[in-house]
């Protein structure tokens, strides 16, 4: 789902590969209105929204392929993206999930996701991406998978 413009590049590379291979129909992204890069074909910086989908669309997953999902922005940015994508899936009926993550991340990713939506009526998969992995990042994320789990446990 969401991460940083420096990640997202891995990580789109395996969504796309998975599309790629049919094990996925859509892709889904955050809706994100910020600013990015400059587009010389439309003379105008992209949003990160924009510039996700041709990213995408550059590694072979069709445009109309691609939803952007809104998640609400929060301390809690892995149990927004969770809450959203929930919603999303129940609504439109879907079967299946797989979500693709940073490797070092995709603890947290199934322990939100799995919470909401604890009624197993969607298949949950988790699939990691090629990132490299830094030690800072492995620090930070074992303190938030911390409170995750005190938060979870409190749901």
């Amino acid at each position: 789902m969401g991460g940083s413009q420096e990640f997202l590049p891995f990580r789109f590379k395996t969504a796309a590969l998975v599309y790629k291979e049919g094990l996925a129909g859509r892709v889904m992204i955050l809706k994100e209105e910020s600013i990015t890069e400059y587009d010389p074909a439309l003379k105008r910086n992209l949003t990160k929204t924009e510039w996700q989908v041709k990213k995408l669309v550059s590694l072979g997953v069709k445009a109309q392929d691609i939803e952007a999902i809104e998640a609400a922005e929060g301390m809690f940015g892995t149990l927004s993206e969770a809450d959203a994508v929930s919603v999303y899936a129940r609504k439109n009926k879907l079967e299946a999930l797989l979500i693709v993550s940073s490797p070092y991340h995709t603890e947290r990713v199934w322990q939100a996701f799995s919470n909401r939506m604890k009624d197993g009526k969607i298949g949950l998969f988790i699939h990691p991406s090629e990132d490299t992995i830094y030690l800072k990042a492995l620090i930070a994320e074992y303190f938030k998978l911390q409170i995750y789990g005190l938060v979870l446990l409190a749901a």
